[in-house]
């Protein structure tokens, strides 16, 4: 024993003073980090499980343990040291052990370096740590198997790297013993029992056992006898090589070596082969929910059967060659059946039968009632179920195994052996829901729930439908959504002394899933409240933030994609069961929506036990959310996190002897409806249920509970908890929840400004005009402004709402990617440039920069080489569009914008001039009308802003797609602008043809030509309106929205007369401003607008027959844009046409 200690020291030395050594550990870290992140979805999947990494673990092996073990003996028979080693007084046993050894402690070390994963899910979730410790000490014991073939393939050669190849090669073979596509030939070749035998010696099968948490005694038996094995004819070989004798060869003898050999396999594979049948039965599950292995009450079932049950398993294997997953199911299935029949005591047995196209097997499957699956290319039928029979006439049967319900596979089948001997009680169902599927009102037929299907299996169910019903005492009275119930039934249900009681505050499912639909009602129990001291708290329903579910919101998937938590529609986890109470103990989750409170009532002699609550932080709303189906976002608003748990459902036990009664009470109906804890899945003429949630393992665990039947309950629930990893979820729901109530806040504005919009399309259409006004055309541009404002607030938001999330992932894949493998580079780096190291290294350097005119001549090459390299590069990433797209069409606009003071605008048909004095923009054609300052200085941004979208053609033929044309041209749509500064030169010109192309979200573009080009651009740019008429471009109305809104004329309030004359003078526009007329005043409009403005418009008829208008401002104007237009007509008149005066002669006439 000490000289094998000295050899696994010296060995072990020997891998840390080589810098393989390191190379292999960073690498294998690395390897194994990236697998688990990436190819293991560690952080998307989020499970707080090392699974991920440990599925993985075998095919790094395949390349990391053969390259451990290459060097072992091949390089000492290489370098021909074996002669020196041989020398030393030690055995070649003591010499394979220890070097095996160290390697193998080698090998561990590195498995260990992978624990920030290990300590990721600790600190990010709750895992089950240990399943983790047995996945590890598979990890070490495969690894320790992996490492005894690649010695004893490094003992056979004098090369490494051969050593390396073959022990790929076997390692990979005992791998490719468990590939279905591999054995599919195996079983073309041999029997069944061969078959089996080939897989019992696949690493992958005793490895995947291990790392779930079980641990077979046969997976321990195959594992060490494998390292025994190998290690044993590694002696034999060097024994061999080198003609000596140690251990079991005691000749130099090849004969006598191979005939040892010989024993050695026969052995070996004996021994797993007996361990594979004898010892599979022993086995330890470590999973703290038990799921990989039988229930106890699966086995105390099996050990009281009353008589002999058979199960004929029918199997056709053309199903497992078309897809091998069927055939894992059926070697599963296989498996579960022969434990079955090892806890029976002799009073189960098992057949299995591969029947034929139209043979006698078929036949019987057939009538004993299982499913036929058609094969159409062939033509024929295959099945793949399993009847039950006993020894009396008692029959069940699986008609079809399906992959869905592989989960359930311990449950469906004691189940089904189960209810072949068990006595049904009675269950009584008292339910206002249709339940019981049937025809009801307005002929409409209704489904039975699958529920009521799983409760008629194991008891005899009597729906209650009338008074008398109620007469009988029933083992269970079971109570769904009671209401209206009469005195007389509600004495009746108080002689019933077990008790169901389901009840609702707002029955969605009733409503949502019906084709009926309807009102939502409440649960109504009367006095039974008082007399079971039960508080129903129907005023008020339960909101849960933690358990909350991600629902889709989202009506237009193209503008905004929205999903949010729905806080009322919440998934109970395994931790809000009461895990000491039979009914709830194995449970893991089940989907609850509008829930509600249940309490005992003060005063009341009952005992009482919570078994359903929700996570802590939890709050109670006002039921109105749910009974007026409001949106989850506004239920979001509504919520205030608290630190409050609600209990949503209980047991209530009587503590009075002479009022018996157990009544267990749920405050909700809707998770017992198919939709909300089932999957239907149709196959042929089958229709079958695959449960998500737990709602029907709890309504059959509660029946059981009260009538006394432990016989199923633990196997209810049976699966896997889901560990997610919880600080990771949480931290998305609370971003979630802050996004939402920003983005309401945001959505709010954007409702309001879209409000604002309709307004604006609603005054137009009143008015029956095809366009919109130039003022209305401000007020869309503010609009869409405001918009794209907001929509980028919540833009931003969103791309912010889940950095916390993707700062934490880049975190964990640091830290089990990169860090322990950068603290190994570390400290090799420290270790070994010490100080004399370092002068050597500096002195190496200075002669490494030697360079003589050969190595100049190569550094120039490479030189051009590298140049060329990155050239290439450049030519195949670069992109034309890149070059324009998004880029401003004039640079360094702004700094020039201050410098414009002429704008030339100037179409077919007309031209306008916009001059700047003394910082106001004038209308050189119209100098006395006041221009929208606003309105230039938008079309001046609009220009800055503007971008390249899309380049275009530039053939002239194609000029008038694109709204260009000659101005010579009457019709022409084309604007050419021009921009000018004070010396009159010229800063921009360019023309605009198409201007309104709509680019999504309110974005509009424009097709632009630039001065003296032909090239048409596609540019980003919103113009609004281009109309070169001066009513669009000044204050030539005569009233204008940008004063406000008219609030009475004439001191007439009424809506209609006012819109009227707010019609007219919207829409009609003055012709000339003069300074003084001679005439007669015809009539006055006193106009009192919003923003306390009161203006009186004074009519005049002049001597010469015309007509003007002159603004008296009663008080002084309140606004800018009317405070600027008084400045320009303070004094004066305004020249209207004669047929606009008549239009508002009759509207003044009829406000008096």
């Amino acid at each position: 024993m000490n000289s094998i200690k000295t050899i696994i020291k010296y060995e072990l030395i020997r891998y840390f003073l080589s810098p393989l050594a390191y190379v292999y550990l960073v690498g294998f870290l690395l390897l194994s980090g990236s697998c688990a992140i990436y190819f293991g979805h560690f952080f998307m999947d989020g499970y707080a499980s090392l699974w991920g990494l440990f599925d993985y673990q075998p095919w790094i092996y395949l390349l990391f343990i053969p390259g451990i073990a290459m060097r072992s003996w091949a390089e000492e028979f290489h370098t021909k040291s074996i002669v020196q080693i041989l020398t030393v007084p030690v055995s070649v046993t003591d010499l394979v052990w220890g070097k095996f050894l160290a390697s193998w402690i080698f090998a561990i070390i590195a498995i260990l370096l992978t624990f920030p994963f290990w300590i990721t899910v600790n600190i990010l979730g709750n895992p089950d740590n240990t399943v983790i410790i047995i996945g590890y000490l598979g990890c070490f014991i495969l690894a320790g198997a992996m490492l005894a073939i690649s010695q004893t393939m490094s003992a056979l050669t004098k090369s490494p790297v051969i050593a390396l190849v073959l022990g790929v090669f076997v390692n990979l073979l005992f791998f490719w013993s468990g590939f279905e596509y591999v054995l599919f030939w195996a079983r073309e070749l041999f029997s069944d029992v061969i078959v089996d035998t080939i897989i019992s010696f696949s690493f992958l099968a005793h490895f995947a056992s291990l790392s779930r948490g079980l641990v077979e005694l046969r997976d321990l038996v195959f594992f060490g006898s494998l390292i025994v094995f190998f290690n044993l004819i590694t002696i034999a070989i060097i024994s061999l090589k080198t003609k000596g004798s140690s251990g079991l060869i005691s000749s130099s003898s090849v004969k006598h070596g191979v005939l040892v050999l010989m024993l050695l396999f026969i052995g070996f594979f004996g021994l797993n082969i007996i361990a594979n049948n004898v010892l599979r039965q022993i086995s330890y599950d470590f999973t703290e929910e038990k799921y990989l292995s039988l229930t106890q009450n699966t086995k105390n079932i099996l050990r009281r059967l009353e008589r002999p049950v058979i199960a004929k398993l029918y199997y056709s294997p053309i199903l497992g060659q078309r897809n091998p997953e069927v055939r894992q199911i059926f070697d599963r299935i296989k498996l579960i059946l022969k434990q079955y029949k090892t806890y029976a005591n002799g009073k189960f047995d098992y057949k299995i039968y591969t029947p034929e196209f139209l043979d006698k097997d078929e036949d019987r499957a057939l009538a004993e009632g299982l499913q036929p699956i058609p094969l159409i290319d062939i033509n024929q039928n295959a099945l793949f179920g399993l009847s039950l029979s006993d020894s009396l006439t008692n029959k069940a049967v699986i008609p079809f195994f399906s992959i869905e319900r592989l989960p359930f596979l311990e449950q469906d089948l004691t189940t089904n052996i189960y209810k072949m001997h068990h006595k049904k009680k009675t269950i009584g169902i008292l339910s206002s829901l249709p339940i019981n599927g049937g025809v009801r009102q307005n002929d409409v037929m209704m489904r039975k729930w699958e529920i009521l299907k799983y409760i008629e299996e194991l008891y005899k169910v009597k729906i209650i439908e009338k008074p008398d019903d109620l007469n009988q005492q029933y083992d269970v009275l079971m109570m769904v959504h009671p209401y209206g119930l009469s005195e007389d039934v509600i004495e009746k249900i108080k002689k019933q002394p077990k008790v169901l009681l389901l009840m609702d505050v707002a029955d969605d499912a009733s409503r949502l899933y019906s084709p009926l639909g309807g009102q939502f009602i409440t649960s109504d129990i009367f006095e039974l409240a008082d007399y079971w001291g039960i508080q129903f708290y129907d005023i008020g329903v339960a909101a849960d933030f933690d358990n909350s579910i991600t629902v889709d919101e989202t009506i237009n998937y193209r503008t905004n994609p929205s999903f949010t938590q729905d806080l009322l529609q919440f998934k109970v986890t395994a931790d809000d069961f009461n895990p000491n109470h039979r009914t709830t103990y194995k449970l893991n989750n089940i989907l609850f929506s509008s829930a509600t409170m249940v309490m005992p009532k003060p005063g009341n002699d009952v005992l009482y036990f919570p078994l359903i609550k929700t996570s802590r932080n939890s709050s109670m709303l006002n039921v109105l959310l749910a009974k007026e189906s409001k949106s989850p976002r506004e239920v979001l608003q509504q919520y205030t996190p608290g630190n409050n748990v609600i209990v949503i459902a209980a047991e209530f036990l009587s503590n009075n002897p002479k009022n018996p009664f157990d009544v267990i009470a749920v405050g909700d109906t809707d998770f017992m409806y198919d939709a909300f804890w089932a999957k239907e899945t149709k196959f042929l003429d089958l229709s079958y249920q695959t449960p998500i949630f737990d709602s029907a393992n709890f309504i059959m665990n509660a029946l059981d509970y009260l009538t006394e039947n432990d016989d199923l309950i633990s196997l209810r629930g049976k699966n896997a908890q889901r560990r997610p990893l919880y600080k990771v979820e949480n931290m998305r729901k609370a971003n979630m929840y802050r996004y939402k109530l920003k983005e309401n806040d945001i959505f709010q504005a954007i409702d309001g400004a879209k409000q604002g919009l309709a307004e604006v399309i609603a005054k137009k259409n009143f008015e029956e005009r095809g366009t919109f006004s130039s003022d209305e055309l401000a007020v869309i541009g503010n609009i869409r402004t405001e918009i794209d404002h907001l929509r980028q607030q919540l833009s931003t938001l969103k791309l912010n709402a889940n950095r916390d999330i993707e700062q934490l992932e880049v975190k964990v894949k640091f830290f089990n990617i990169y860090f322990v493998a950068l603290i190994i580079i570390f400290i090799v780096l420290l270790t070994n440039l010490n100080y004399k190291k370092r002068t050597a290294v500096l002195c190496n350097i200075k002669e490494f920069f030697i360079i003589d005119h050969q190595t100049g001549k190569l550094a120039a090459w490479v030189a051009i080489i590298a140049a060329l390299a990155f050239f290439s590069i450049y030519m195949e990433n670069k992109n034309s569009i890149s070059e324009y797209e998004g880029q401003p069409v004039f640079k360094d606009f702004s700094s020039k914008i201050n410098d414009i003071s002429l704008i030339k605008l100037k179409n077919s048909r007309t031209s306008l001039t916009f001059k700047k004095e003394s910082g106001i923009w004038i209308l050189e054609e119209y100098p006395n009308i006041p221009v929208y300052q606003e309105r230039i200085r938008r079309f001046l941004i609009a220009l800055n802003n503007m971008t390249f979208y899309e380049k275009k053609s530039d053939k002239i033929a194609d000029m008038k797609y694109f709204g260009f044309s000659s101005l010579k041209n009457e019709n022409s749509p084309t604007i050419e602008v021009g921009l000018y500064n004070n010396a009159n030169q010229e800063i921009e010109n360019f023309e605009i043809g198409w201007y309104d192309m709509d680019l999504g979200r309110g974005s509009k573009a424009a097709f632009i030509r630039l001065k003296n080009q032909f090239q048409v651009w596609e540019a980003d740019a919103d113009f609004y309106d281009l109309s070169l008429d001066r009513n669009a471009w000044t204050y030539s109305s005569l009233w204008n929205l940008r004063f406000g809104r008219l609030i009475s004329c004439n001191q007439i309030t009424d809506n209609i007369k006012v819109m009227n004359i707010a019609k007219i003078l919207l829409n009609v526009y003055y012709q000339s401003i003069s300074e003084n007329i001679k005439g007669k005043k015809l009539a006055n409009l006193e106009i009192s607008a919003e923003h306390n403005n009161l203006v009186d418009l004074v009519f005049y008829q002049s001597d010469d027959g015309k007509y003007y208008v002159q603004y008296e401002f009663l008080k002084a104007p309140n606004g800018k844009h009317i405070e600027f237009f008084e400045k320009y007509v303070r004094g004066k008149y305004l020249e209207i046409s004669k047929e606009t005066w008549e239009k508002i002669k009759n509207d003044i006439t009829r406000t008096k």
